[in-house]
């Protein structure tokens, strides 16, 4: 008989246990969606012209900045594709400050816009002008540039970075900014002793990175450690480069060394999904155009928990979004064709 009763004891025991764990991870899957949403800051926005007096060039920049939010802030660039401005990835820009995370959006010479503009041959044949590995040279210097500037302005008492955490600086980029990404990220280049490796920086988000399949891609990518989402689609694939199909952009991540290595694959995402501008009305009303709302809803969310898991550990936000990101949290706001991978 007591040993019945010890059983039933046991048993109670376990079942209350459960429902306290079921309960904890409840609550963290039902906080986690509040990132789909506008964060509660205003969010102001304003542009600069950075000076790098080493190399005697301008990076212009835009920084979307969180109003009253109580700092030390966590920091994040933007690096815009190619023919691209300061102006890309403004939805991205927008969500990560009205959730507390300035974001300093630069502007590269000789493969933005303008660059793009004054060249010549085809529209194909300016873009592909513009995305020499001199470039990618270049964006890498601007980034380590930036970076430096925005310790140097922070301890001098800049206004516009009065709150920020120069020690929690993350890096972003699209298309051609995805590649300057990677290459911060410990990206390795055969044939060459050139490094653009940025150790400052502690956690990276590629939108639209790519890899062609013949290369060493251990070699190539196998040097990223630190924390590294990946963002594409199904059809995100562009005219610069029809080598480079939607299955050659998740080779990045596939060949990274593993550890806080993720993966967001969208169904029908275009490679425009992941710019953070608005699609074209052409676009949006094509044949089996994407659901841009679902995807920006998506990427608003996981993109928001990954800074803070990372940028921020040690708060309360970072860890209830660490603990949404390592729990498998963003499938249950995917469509079914969507996918969530983490290594």
């Amino acid at each position: 008989m007591k040993t019945y009763l010890l059983r039933a004891r046991i048993a109670l025991l376990l079942v209350f246990l459960a429902a306290i764990c079921l309960v904890a991870v409840t609550t963290v899957r039902a906080d986690s969606p509040q990132w789909t949403a506008p964060g509660p800051f205003r969010v102001a926005s304003a542009e600069e012209i950075w000076h790098d007096a080493a190399r005697n060039r301008d990076v212009p920049v835009l920084i979307y900045s969180p109003q009253d939010a109580p700092g030390p802030l966590p920091v994040v660039l933007f690096s815009h594709g190619l023919g691209g401005s300061y102006r890309a990835g403004e939805h991205w820009g927008r969500q990560w400050a009205g959730w507390g995370i300035v974001s300093v959006h630069m502007q590269h010479h000789g493969s933005d816009n303008e660059a793009v503009r004054n060249a010549v041959g085809t529209p194909i044949q300016r873009m592909r002008s513009a995305a020499k590995a001199e470039q990618l040279i270049a964006r890498g210097m601007d980034v380590k540039f930036v970076v430096s500037e925005i310790a140097r302005r922070v301890a001098s008492g800049d206004p516009a970075l009065a709150h920020v955490d120069p020690a929690a600086i993350g890096l972003s980029g699209h298309s051609f900014g995805a590649q300057t990404t990677l290459a911060a990220a410990g990206e390795q280049f055969e044939k060459t002793t050139i490094t653009l490796t940025e150790p400052r920086l502690r956690a990276f988000i590629a939108f639209s990175p790519s890899a062609l399949d013949e290369n060493q891609l251990d070699f190539q990518f196998s040097q990223i450690k630190a924390p590294f989402l990946s963002l594409t689609g199904s059809r995100d694939q562009a005219n610069v480069n029809r080598l480079v199909t939607p299955a050659n952009r998740v080779l990045p991540y596939q060949h990274m060394s593993p550890g806080e290595k993720y993966l967001l694959f969208m169904d029908r995402a275009t490679h425009m999904s992941f710019s953070g501008q608005p699609l074209s009305a052409l676009a949006a009303a094509a044949p089996n155009a994407p659901d841009q709302s679902h995807i920006n809803s998506v990427i608003y969310a996981v993109t928001t928990a990954f800074w803070f898991s990372y940028l921020e550990p040690n708060s309360d936000q970072g860890k209830r979004a660490a603990a949404w990101l390592t729990s498998g949290g963003p499938k249950a706001i995917l469509n079914p064709a969507d996918r969530w991978e983490a290594r």
